[in-house]
């Protein structure tokens, strides 16, 4: 995807990362493996698993708008049919398997029941990582096969499951991490469609005041580190010079927004002097930029044509730190074809 600045606008972004539910080749899957890699043995009957030739092909992408979510199939893995109420799949290679799906939790469980009752009935569970939004872990089941587990939170309502088991005799320790690490969280704001990794960022609802005078607020969702979306509605946090704490907001924290204007483009730059809006061009499109501040304690506004409305992100720095993976989104935006945009 083309991904084209100005100079100035390049530098400012560089600090901060589809609609189908088919599994679909991919050139490129964003972070999933290339070219060659280890793949499932197929079962003789009353033998034991024996060695397969490691494949060659792509990694396929699949994608659920239900649950919004998407990851990488290694090459070799087959989809069976889908379930009706679309929640998910399994892909198989042999005896080894990944089983992707979505639930929502209907019962208001915590994050821990919801890992506690995931990884019920396995044994030798090692815990790989685990963030305020994703626990991540090595086990085997009770059949003995190996097993990599990954849980990603959105929210308090949705939980999404990858597992992936393999028998212990098929090496296949690495295609599962990749399998896994290639799982991202999805978003959509009118015809703007955008990925992001769970382990890094948690997209919360908040409003964004557009300049020039800053009279006009649009609803917006905003991608932020875990750890800062973690401190909202709490305590403690500082903005702006006076450095007083107070309580920590979506709309004060640094991020990446977006937002959907039901103004067409040329209205918005309009409303801006000839000499401030800059032309600069993301997602395939090309539209406008306004910058308000420095970079590191202000903002870049980013107006993209959607047909007769506008969508606007907007990426606000304060402090930031380094490896938010805001760049890899704004890598992958893509703009939907069957929205009249």
């Amino acid at each position: 995807m083309r991904y084209l600045f100005p100079t100035a606008a390049l530098v400012a972004l560089a600090a901060c990362s589809q609609g189908s539910d088919q599994p679909a080749p991919q050139r490129s899957p964003d972070r999933a493996p290339a070219g060659n890699t280890p793949t499932a043995n197929l079962d003789k009957p009353r033998a034991a698993p024996a060695p397969t030739p490691t494949p060659t092909g792509e990694w396929a992408r699949y994608t659920n708008r239900r649950f919004d979510y998407a990851i990488a199939t290694p090459p070799g893995f087959t989809a069976e049919a889908a379930p009706q109420n679309n929640d998910g799949r399994v892909f198989r290679s042999g005896t080894a398997s990944l089983r992707i799906f979505g639930t929502h939790n209907a019962l208001g469980q915590s994050f821990a029941s919801q890992i506690a009752q995931a990884s019920k009935g396995l044994s030798d569970v090692s815990v790989v990582n685990r963030t305020a939004t994703t626990w991540r872990a090595t086990a085997r089941d009770g059949v003995g096969n190996r097993v990599a587990l990954r849980l990603a939170r959105p929210d308090a309502m949705r939980l999404v499951t990858a597992h992936f088991s393999y028998p212990p005799a098929n090496d296949m320790a690495q295609v599962a991490e990749k399998t896994l690490d290639s799982l991202m969280l999805l978003g959509s704001t009118g015809p703007l469609t955008y990925r992001y990794r769970p382990d890094r960022l948690r997209a919360v609802q908040t409003t964004v005041s557009l300049p020039p005078d800053h009279k006009t607020e649009l609803a917006a969702t905003k991608l932020l580190p875990v750890a800062r979306a973690a401190k909202l509605g709490h305590d403690g946090c500082r903005y702006g010079l006076s450095g007083k704490a107070s309580t920590c907001t979506a709309e004060k924290e640094a991020g990446l927004a977006f937002a959907l204007a039901e103004q067409p483009i040329d209205t918005l730059r309009d409303s801006f002097g000839p000499k401030r809006a800059k032309d600069a061009t993301l997602a395939d499109r090309t539209g406008f930029r306004i910058r308000e501040g420095a970079e590191g304690q202000g903002a870049d506004y980013i107006f993209l044509p959607a047909g007769g409305r506008t969508v606007i992100v907007v990426r606000s720095w304060r402090d930031e730190k380094p490896q938010t993976g805001y760049q890899g989104v704004l890598h992958d935006l893509s703009f939907a074809t069957n929205q009249g945009a």
